[in-house]
């Protein structure tokens, strides 16, 4: 029996010209990406600005990603490296507390 074959792309977080997080822009995004049956990788490093967002912004970008992604494709925390094993773990809670599908994990850097 074939595998089913899962598409997923690292999402761009959107800013508005204050460099605040720009919910809207970013909803508009994942949508596009979601309509052509997409799975989407949240905050990212690079394109995600993972590395770039505070805490709540992260939590939001995660958050955001659910309610407009969820249940149509696979929605993906793809958090930033982390330094330690514990910020990794913290990181990691904030995209299941938001009700991701899969987390991908990079770290702790160095390791």
């Amino acid at each position: 029996m074939p595998r089913p074959v899962v598409i997923t792309a690292r999402t761009a977080t959107t800013f508005a010209a204050d460099g605040s997080f720009d919910q809207d822009a970013f909803r508009q995004h994942l949508e596009r990406v979601t309509d052509a049956g997409i799975g989407v990788l949240l905050a990212s490093c690079g394109s995600g600005e993972g590395g770039s967002l505070s805490r709540d912004e992260l939590r939001s970008v995660y958050q955001a990603g659910v309610e407009v992604a969820k249940g149509r494709v696979l929605v993906a925390s793809n958090q930033p490296e982390q330094f330690t094993a514990r910020a990794s773990i913290e990181q990691a809670l904030l995209a299941i507390e938001a009700g991701v599908d899969m987390l991908n994990i990079y770290g702790p850097y160095g390791l």
